[in-house]
């Protein structure tokens, strides 16, 4: 949903979920998703995500092999 702080959404599995479903560890999905606040990208709230800066997300996925 587009609202005036970003697009917000709710992640729809918790960290650990998501993890298991990438093949991953709940830690590394929680620091990737800190990482991206910190770079003011995102704003995260347990599993509700508002995305602030689409082009600069945009950006760090398109140069990223």
């Amino acid at each position: 949903m587009k609202t005036a702080r970003g697009i917000e959404f709710q992640l729809p599995a918790s960290h650990q979920e998501l993890a298991n479903q990438l093949g991953t560890v709940r830690e590394l999905i929680s620091r990737n998703l800190m990482r991206l606040q910190a770079e003011g990208l995102l704003d995260v709230d347990a599993r509700q995500i508002v995305v602030k800066d689409m082009k600069g997300l945009s950006a760090l996925l398109s140069a990223t092999p």
